[in-house]
């Protein structure tokens, strides 16, 4: 690509290829204009410079990236200035933990650390602009607890797919944790549970709305009513 590369780059910037050949990367920005089959980029990976963790350059819509999706949008944020992403779980949650954590390796290529928040909690946590900037501004799928949704491209993903996202959401978000964490861990189905109905509860008005278009896409009933917000004390301090 080296001569493709040079008379796209302006004559004074030809130099760079020598860096691209020799650190082994190249802009993305150039890249968008190489003749290139986007396969043989399977084994490369993508970020931002001086990053500590990148992701690969082409993710899999299999059940692994969609059931760790359906786990970010149950119990995922992200901090305002998009340098972390983290999980939250019960202290009863460890072998979700570990699922989540197993789910990490196999899409993103690497482990994020698993820190015990306080002795009721463990959090998930990826220190990562790059996967940061994937969920918030490609998936789309909210910072924070009142801004989460479901992403479009899960309304576009086969039946089975589909049901795969909602029983990771519900393992996260829903009721009973540990039966649902059951048909998520066997690849099972809501049929096979004992018990029959399913809660779960959103501060998300969008992802209200969106989990209802996804339960009737999937053919099953449900029932929806509204609370108004609950405070909390944490620390003795009263939560927002």
């Amino acid at each position: 690509l080296v001569k493709e590369i040079r008379s796209i780059l302006p004559r004074k910037k030809g130099y760079r290829t020598n860096d691209f050949r020799r650190f082994n990367y190249i802009p993305l920005n150039l890249l968008r204009e190489l003749k290139v089959d986007l396969n043989e980029l399977s084994g490369s990976k993508i970020g931002f410079s001086f990053s500590d963790y990148y992701l690969p350059s082409i993710i899999k819509m299999d059940h692994n990236f969609i059931e760790l999706l359906g786990l970010y949008i149950a119990e995922g944020s992200m901090l305002k200035t998009l340098t972390r992403l983290h999980f939250s779980f019960g202290y009863k949650e460890t072998s979700l933990v570990y699922y989540l954590y197993d789910l990490f390796e196999k899409v993103f290529w690497f482990s994020p650390l698993i820190k015990s928040a306080h002795r009721t909690a463990y959090k998930v946590v990826a220190n990562s602009k790059i996967l940061c900037f994937f969920f918030k501004y490609i998936l789309n799928v909210g910072d924070s607890a009142n801004k989460k949704r479901i992403p479009d491209i899960i309304f576009s993903l086969s039946k089975e797919l589909r049901y795969s996202f909602l029983i990771a959401y519900l393992t996260g978000d829903g009721h009973p944790t540990e039966e649902l964490f059951k048909i998520l861990r066997n690849n099972l189905t809501l049929k096979d549970m004992q018990t029959q109905k399913i809660t779960c509860a959103t501060a998300s008005f969008e992802l209200y709305n969106g989990l209802q278009y996804l339960l009737a896409s999937l053919g099953l009933g449900y029932s929806v009513g509204e609370n108004d917000p609950s405070k909390r004390m944490v620390k003795g301090i009263l939560a927002k």
